[in-house]
């Protein structure tokens, strides 16, 4: 409705799809365009810059990280992107997005959990803190029953890692 009556102040980012051509490719403001159509604009505002594959990965990633409403899994592989694709490692993650290193290794320590406990942690499940007690269980079958402990009796974090201390003998 904002964008209906005041349009959209923030230009969406694109860049050339080839040296000197008319036609661009979307970098950023996926979200402000779906806005715009859905307004019925003619046109949006945009911003033109010449970007290599790996800046306009980048830049998708880092404006997606800075989401309010991201989720645990998506911000880990944010940050899976950025050091896979844009050659940073997790100091110059955290420095750019305005986390601490430990921050970043902890959401990326997420995608080492089977998928099953990533969608429990999407689901809200659990916590991405629990996320983080179940990955340090190697054993399967034991992540498997500290797990279910954690959804039977609405373990907190602090009392999960009590019982991955019991667990590990």
């Amino acid at each position: 409705h904002s964008i209906k009556r005041v349009g959209i102040l923030e230009p969406l980012l694109v860049r050339p799809k080839k040296k000197g051509s008319c036609s661009y490719e979307l970098v950023a403001g996926e979200r402000r365009l779906k806005a715009g159509i859905k307004a019925d604009l003619k046109t949006v505002p945009c911003m033109i810059k010449e970007l290599s594959d790996s800046q306009a990965v980048e830049v998708q990633v880092v404006e997606n990280l800075q989401r309010v409403d991201l989720n645990p899994i998506d911000e880990a592989n944010g940050y899976k992107a950025l050091l896979e694709q844009c050659d940073y490692d997790m100091k110059g993650i955290a420095s750019k997005i305005g986390k601490h290193v430990s921050s970043v290794r902890k959401r990326i320590r997420l995608l080492e959990l089977p998928k099953k406990y990533q969608q429990a942690i999407l689901k809200e499940e659990i916590t991405p803190g629990h996320g983080l007690v179940l990955a340090r269980l190697q054993d399967p079958k034991d992540r498997d029953n500290l797990f279910e402990e954690i959804i039977d009796e609405d373990l907190s974090v602090a009392v999960a890692e009590n019982q991955l201390k019991y667990t590990a003998g």
